[in-house]
């Protein structure tokens, strides 16, 4: 019941720059959506779009050749903060090798 079925609104680039990392040169993007969280407020009655709050999300992305690393993450604060929260978590990523 919580899954988005308008998505027709595009999410807004806010921030968007090359950084180094562990894994080499890395792209950050922050995107605010304008109703895209699933929380809604809506209480003691069926919640209407016009119910969900805004939501940002930040990705980080590293390509070295056919592998590729990334992490997304959401949250309803500020696109500060979910920023941090990839960049907190991005440096604790592991490749580990297929076995075969």
């Amino acid at each position: 019941m919580g899954w988005r079925h308008d998505l027709a609104a595009l999410p807004e680039i806010v921030e968007e720059h090359f950084t180094d990392s562990v894994y080499g040169e890395a792209i950050v993007r922050v995107y605010r959506v304008t109703k895209g969280s699933f929380l809604v407020g809506a209480q003691g009655r069926r919640p209407t779009p016009d119910d969900r709050f805004d939501t940002s999300i930040a990705s980080i992305l590293v390509r070295r050749g056919a592998l590729i690393v990334f992490v997304l993450s959401q949250n309803d604060s500020s696109p500060g903060k979910v920023k941090g929260m990839a960049e907190q978590v991005f440096p604790s990523v592991k490749i580990l090798s297929a076995q075969r």
